[in-house]
């Protein structure tokens, strides 16, 4: 399916909205998998798009979520930074497609100097800081289908049944960095049915495309791992012995140990932990801006 011809389309439909302050959370996951690597060079200001597409059912409304990690390196105090989310349905007209209905809502973020702003739709959005990057995630934004093509397009009536839904993602910024900005877990709802989701654990064909008008070319998974911190969850120690947590952080760096209750067990620097009296502690590991806290019981 010529797929191309669509999508060069597409993206002049960018919309950005007013920006409200939001700040930004402390990681608790680890993304180690795949995920879909763009590559950006910000020395001029600069549009680049990912396009994707998955047939479904049709409906009014689409909630779309996904998850964009940029480099920390990237961002400079003065520079802004944004991404802007549409969503296209189309149908099939021979080996084709063709636009039926464009999402009313479309949203995006700015970063400066580490600080982000969000859209209307703020609430949406979150950021978090994981490892080396910042994690921009969207959940549950709503699109819904208010702009119609024309010709036999004209009411939410005429759209077919069986569609193309096609999210669109623009990234936009300008500063002297380059690098490689994330994308993954992308997700779109039609209603309580799944339309497009792609968490780009495989490199199947017709999967994403990533480029700006007619320069457009297939974007296939790669490795990507924002940053690691192995420790067990759960662990036990008897009073007046002790144990080591054994956290690891990858890539390695300083990690950190504190106790909820030193009346129950203590920990140091090293991660050791000593059994103080019967009970239940609850010890914070952190490292690369990760989190995770893990309960010792003592007995």
């Amino acid at each position: 399916m010529k797929i191309k011809r669509l999508f060069a389309g597409l993206l002049a439909a960018t919309l950005v909205v007013a920006a409200a302050p939001a700040g930004i959370a402390e990681a608790k996951a680890t993304p180690t998998n795949k995920a879909i690597a763009i590559d950006f060079s910000f020395s001029n200001p600069v549009e680049t798009t990912l396009t994707a597409s998955a047939e479904s059912t049709k409906s009014e409304t689409y909630d779309i979520s996904m998850e964009l990690y940029y480099p920390k390196s990237a961002i400079e105090e003065k520079a802004t930074y944004s991404y802007d989310i549409a969503l296209t349905v189309a149908y099939a007209e021979g080996d084709e497609l063709s636009p039926a209905a464009l999402g009313a809502a479309k949203a995006s973020f700015s970063m400066s100097g580490g600080q982000f702003s969000f859209g209307s739709s703020d609430s949406y959005f979150s950021a978090t800081e994981v490892g080396d990057y910042y994690c921009i995630a969207v959940k549950g934004l709503q699109a819904k289908l208010s702009q119609y093509v024309g010709g036999s397009i004209s009411k939410f009536a005429d759209v077919p049944e069986k569609v193309y839904v096609c999210p669109v993602i623009t990234l936009k910024g300008s500063n002297a960095a380059s690098g490689k900005i994330y994308l993954d877990n992308v997700s779109i709802m039609g209603g309580s049915s799944k339309a497009y989701t792609n968490n780009f654990q495989a490199a199947q064909e017709g999967s994403a495309y990533v480029g700006y008008g007619e320069d457009i070319k297939e974007a296939n998974p790669v490795k990507f791992s924002a940053g690691k911190l192995d420790v067990k969850e759960k662990q036990t120690v008897k009073v007046g012995k002790t144990i080591n947590l054994g956290a690891k952080a990858d890539p390695a760096g300083k990690i950190t140990y504190k106790s909820s209750n030193k009346k129950v067990a203590t920990v140091d620097s090293k991660g050791v932990v000593k059994g103080v009296k019967k009970g239940k502690a609850k010890i914070t590991v952190t490292a690369n801006g990760l989190k995770s806290v893990v309960t010792v019981t003592v007995k």
